[in-house]
């Protein structure tokens, strides 16, 4: 989804391959240890197996970098800290205009009354006459709905589309405004996505490194995967697009919004489990319930995710969607691994022309910008909302960035970390260059799509800027180090693959249930929802 201004499949598992779509294979994120070695280290000799997981050789878990531990837990301070200070700032922007009024773009109050359409365009939310513009017909006046007018005009005053506003408003928007809110909502705009990135890809690695994670099933998205969703999430945003401007059913909207915000939910509590996993750098107190081990972490974060979940439902606001947002991207860029280089680049190249189409050429073929109409559609936490200025109702105004931008890159720099650890445990590099570099290229790609939508004050795709700086980072990096072939023979081991160990489904569930108790079940059920849902979101 592109970031923007605003006033705002396939399944997982069994059945999907028989009907053509991609199946997801069930990996370990951490193969496991010899069982004659007590050590989570790889043997010098021996690691250069890990290079590859090459033409047949079968590697052992590499070694965990020196301190991840207490550098994810770092960035969970600072995740914090920016949302602390963010949710300060955005809140300042408010100011209470009084009932019945309305305030221009010079600060001077009217009556909203005498709203004038010619002067300020369509009507506002606090207007009577919301989403409505006059038409005459036979001489007299009747409103009619915006959403009525056919695709190509003409539009009248009042509606969101007639060219006469259209001008007017651009040039007024680069007069006028706050400059403080615009500036703040673009900073958030940068280093939110970058601070997810970057938590979560650590994150994913300290599970894919961590003796004490050993034996987690994860999900790898395989490169015949990566060819499906942008196909299977065409059909799923424009399921979606139907049903927001067809339909119109609000049963519809809300059972949409309620899956969505209790998925989220769960990465909220998924995350709470994680942070008291990484502080104690152990498993907590567990108790024994129906045949499950549940964490005292998880007895505790559920209810805190449920009142998120409640306060979203019942408010709406910005703060608790970035939370959960947050939370949602969090989970799935961690809970999904990419097999392999090749299927990071075709994820990413599949999902440019995606992004693209949905964009920019939708509106000439459905008669609306349906990847815009989702994102203002759906109220579930689909996107992050960064307030740049208050609206003359008082409210605030946001820039919008899909969360699919967030974890569609973040799942191909999270697979960029994994083969700067295994650089690193072969002494080849001293830290993460491909991490680095790429999150670089991805704040870069960033910026460079504020810039663009500023100047033509029109949403933007943001994978069109991301993909190709994320891949050619990636690239430049690994020419530089003469490593591209390495790189591209990379690839996530099935279970067991490392050892020759073949582990039964009934093994894989009770070393699962033993590990994680209901956080891993979640967090399980958790993967699976967060390939589909991902895929409508970028």
């Amino acid at each position: 989804m592109p970031p923007q201004n605003s006033g705002a499949g396939g399944r997982v598992g069994t059945g999907a391959e028989d009907a053509g779509g991609p199946k997801f294979k069930k990996r370990s994120a951490s193969p496991k240890p010899h069982a004659a070695s007590n050590s989570s280290t790889v043997p010098e000799p021996e690691v250069a197996k890990a290079k590859g997981s090459l033409h047949g050789s079968k590697p052992r878990r590499i070694r965990q970098p020196a301190g991840l531990r207490s550098n994810v837990l770092r960035l969970y301070c600072a995740t914090a800290c920016c949302f602390m200070i963010f949710a300060w700032m955005g809140e300042a922007l408010r100011q209470e205009i009084p009932a019945g009024k309305f305030q221009k773009m010079d600060k001077s109050l009217i009556d909203i009354e005498d709203f004038d359409v010619y002067e300020l365009g369509p009507f506002p939310k606090c207007h009577e006459h919301f989403g409505e513009h006059l038409v005459s017909n036979g001489g007299a006046d009747q409103w009619a709905k915006n959403s009525d007018v056919p695709h190509g005009g003409p539009y009248p005053p009042g509606h969101p589309e007639n060219p006469e506003w259209l001008s007017k408003s651009a040039s007024s928007s680069k007069q006028a405004g706050d400059r403080f809110g615009q500036l703040q909502a673009q900073v958030q705009l940068v280093l939110l996505p970058a601070l997810c990135v970057m938590l979560a890809s650590k994150q994913s690695l300290w599970l894919f490194t961590s003796e004490q994670a050993a034996g987690t099933v994860t999900p790898v998205l395989e490169q015949q995967d990566a060819y499906w969703l942008p196909v299977l999430g065409s059909g799923a945003l424009f399921g979606l697009f139907v049903v927001i401007k067809f339909l119109g059913h609000d049963w519809l909207k809300h059972a949409i919004t309620t899956a969505m915000v209790w998925i989220s939910a769960f990465g909220v509590a998924s995350n709470i489990d994680t942070v008291a996993h990484l502080v104690r750098n152990k498993r907590g107190c567990v108790v024994s319930f129906a045949q499950l081990e549940i964490s005292l972490a998880n007895i505790f974060g559920m209810p805190a995710a449920a009142a998120l979940a409640v306060a979203y439902v019942s408010t709406g606001h910005w703060i608790v969607n970035n939370i959960l947002g947050f939370s949602f991207c969090l989970l799935g860029i961690r809970s999904i691994n990419l097999s392999s280089y090749g299927a990071g680049v075709v994820l990413l190249s599949g999902l440019f022309v995606y992004d693209v189409f949905w964009v920019f050429f939708s509106k000439p073929v459905f008669g609306a910008n349906v990847m815009v109409s989702v994102a203002k559609g759906v109220e579930a936490p689909i996107k992050l909302l960064l307030p740049r200025d208050f609206g003359g109702c008082g409210d605030l105004q946001f820039n919008m960035l899909g969360l699919g931008d967030i974890a569609v890159p973040g799942l191909f720099v999270s697979f960029l970390a994994k083969w700067d650890a295994v650089n690193i445990a072969a002494g080849s590099s001293k830290s993460f260059v491909y991490l680095n570099f790429c999150l670089l290229a991805y704040m870069l790609s960033l910026i460079l799509t504020v810039t663009v939508m500023m100047i033509f004050q029109h949403a933007q795709p943001a994978l069109l800027y991301i993909c190709p700086c994320v891949l050619l980072a990636s690239l430049a990096v690994a020419l530089a180090r003469g490593e591209l072939t390495d790189l591209i023979a990379f690839s996530i081991p099935e279970e067991g693959e490392a050892e020759g160990i073949q582990s039964s489904p009934s093994d894989a569930g009770k070393k699962k249930r033993a590990l994680d108790g209901l956080g891993g079940l979640l967090q399980e059920a958790s993967a699976a929802a967060c390939v589909e849902i991902l895929k409508p979101l970028a």
